[in-house]
């Protein structure tokens, strides 16, 4: 069984690069984040930027496991196993310290497009179906995160106080800064840990992508099935050629201007531009 980790910030197009591959019969995609399962051992750190030092080899032990479950429930069958743990782009070394043998897949969204994105989400309360589903999916194997999860069911808010990735920090910003500019701030900070991560892996284990060039050629599909080794892709492109949407890229339009977040362009620019992406301007 071959792992595969698709890192993105969130609203990045994470889940649908996982499903459009897990429409494969080789694959099992993990249909939820696990983000409670990567903090195992580590539940009371202030933020999902864990490092290798912050393993032990009971963790490590428990991480593949968890995995490899989840895998078999989804697949029998499955030669590879695909995760999208949005979090996970904070702790890349965290990740192939327990599995050295996967190949991770990068992909990067237009920061402004990002920011408005879950601006827009975060304080939505996730449909009780998918609630009651991810609960019976994963959480019986975690007491604690049981415990967690029916605590916010039962008071009517399953979305934590911070949606997405925790960087470091951002329970200090989220009390003095505004929404927008926390979500900008999340993706810069999950973007430049990308980066660094993706320089420090060897070629044959990443990938790099865009968004953007995903949603716009299918030839972006082939090269990330090429890369994972799954044959015969063409349940891959019968699944992308039927959810990719036109308009998709158009996306990119509906973003906040510097003007009516003056602190975008401070928080953003610099790893918009290092990512080729137009800077925020100001009206």
């Amino acid at each position: 069984m071959r792992f595969g980790f698709i890192i993105g910030a969130g609203r990045s197009g994470t889940k649908f690069l996982r499903d459009t591959l897990g429409a494969h019969p080789s694959v099992a995609a993990i249909p939820y984040d696990l983000n409670f399962t990567w903090r195992h051992g580590n539940e009371k750190f202030p933020d999902d930027c864990l490092s290798p030092d912050q393993l032990t080899p009971e963790i490590e032990s428990y991480i593949r496991r968890q995995l490899q479950k989840f895998g078999r429930k989804i697949n029998t069958n499955a030669e590879l196993v695909l995760e999208k743990t949005v979090s996970n782009s904070l702790r890349v070394p965290f990740c192939r310290e327990i599995f050295p043998e996967a190949k991770f897949v990068f992909l990067i969204r237009d920061g402004k497009s990002v920011t408005e994105s879950a601006s827009r989400v975060w304080d939505q309360v996730p449909p009780l179906s998918y609630r009651l589903k991810k609960l019976f999916y994963a959480g019986f194997s975690e007491p604690s995160y049981l415990m967690w999860y029916l605590k916010n069911m039962y008071s009517g808010d399953s979305s934590a106080a911070i949606w997405g990735p925790r960087y470091m920090g951002v329970d200090t910003d989220i009390k003095k800064s505004s929404l927008e500019e926390v979500a900008a701030k999340q993706w810069r900070e999950c973007v430049n840990a990308m980066t660094d991560s993706f320089e420090s892996l060897p070629e044959e284990s990443r990938l790099w992508i865009r968004y953007e060039d995903l949603v716009s050629s299918e030839e972006v599909i082939r090269e990330v099935a090429e890369f994972l080794e799954i044959q015969n892709v063409s349940p891959v492109l019968e699944n992308y050629r039927g959810n990719v949407r036109k308009g998709m890229n158009d996306k990119a339009n509906r973003v906040f201007s510097g003007e009516k977040v003056p602190g975008l362009p401070n928080i953003l620019n610099e790893t918009l531009l290092r990512h080729d992406y137009a800077s925020v301007t100001v009206d």
